[in-house]
This record gives C-alpha cells, sequence and structure tokens, in this order.
C-alpha cells in the first residue's frame, strides 16, 4: 500500500522521502529516538530487537523479522514519542524512510487515499497486537509452569 504511494508520485522523492541503503549490521533506527519517519522496505530484511532488563543485565531479544513492502516506525504518524525498538538490517536492505507529517498532509488532503491507507495501517497494527498478546501469555504461562503456579490454575 505505501510502496503504491511512494512509486506513483504522490509523495516525492527527495522532498516527502528518501531512500537509503543499510549494510548487514547497520542500525536503521535505535531505540529511544525520534526520528518522525515512517520506514518502508524496499529490499533486503530487517529485524526488530528491543532493550529487556533481566536480574538487572540487559538483554536484546529479537521481536519479528521483516521483509520487502513491510512497514515500521508507523506511530510515528500519530505522536512523536520515542521509538520503541532498534531496527537492523540482517541482509542489505533498502529503506524508503518518509517524512511523517508529509504523509499524513497528504493523507489528510486526499481523504479516499487516506481511509484506505489507515484502514491498511489497522490491519497490521491488529495482526501484530494479537502476535505479541499470543507470546506475553506464552511467557506467562511458561512463567507460572517454572515456578509452580501452574497447579493451582486449574
Amino acid at each position: 500500500m505505501l510502496t503504491d504511494l511512494l512509486f506513483s508520485g504522490c509523495l516525492i522523492e527527495g522532498r516527502d522521502w528518501q531512500r537509503k541503503i543499510f549494510e548487514v549490521n547497520n542500525i536503521i533506527l535505535k531505540e529511544g529516538q525520534c526520528s518522525g519517519k515512517v520506514f518502508v522496505i524496499l529490499r533486503g530484511r530487517v529485524r526488530i530487537i528491543s532493550s529487556v532488563a533481566l536480574d538487572g543485565r540487559p538483554i536484546r531479544p529479537g521481536f519479528k523479522e521483516l521483509g520487502p513492502t513491510e512497514i515500521f516506525g508507523e506511530l510515528a504518524l500519530f505522536n512523536q514519542s520515542p521509538h520503541g525498538a532498534t531496527v537492523t538490517a540482517i541482509s542489505e536492505a533498502e529503506i524508503a524512510e518518509i517524512n511523517a507529517q508529509k504523509l499524513v498532509e497528504f493523507l489528510h488532503s486526499n481523504p479516499e487515499i487516506g481511509c484506505q491507507f489507515y484502514r491498511f495501517l489497522v490491519e497490521v497494527l491488529m495482526a501484530r497486537l494479537q502476535k505479541t498478546n499470543q507470546k506475553v501469555l506464552s511467557l506467562l504461562a511458561w512463567g507460572l509452569k517454572s515456578h509452580g503456579y501452574d497447579q493451582y490454575l486449574t
């Protein structure tokens, strides 16, 4: 959906978005950073990683891998809070970095396209939320079982 907007001429490369190449292991986006951008993978793969402290030691579990046409950093469309994860290239990756404010202005000026885009975005976010819920419940069940609490749940 977003790649269609980029290559249809609705959003202008160099003005509204930039194309960048990232080598393997290059950081595209850092957790805690405010970029004001939405990112679309044009080519390659990336890994989303976050920091967690376990017994006072930082660990960096990977959440998800994304590939061509997938987006990340989309919450920049709604607020300027810091990104909640780091995104790293796991292959050479060509990424479109879209100015979130320019995208919002375009979507609001073109309500039919905007409605389709926001519907698409809701579907992406719902799928991510459902997978996150499954992971959280699996971790909760594992934690309860590993500490012997599962016997009290039946």
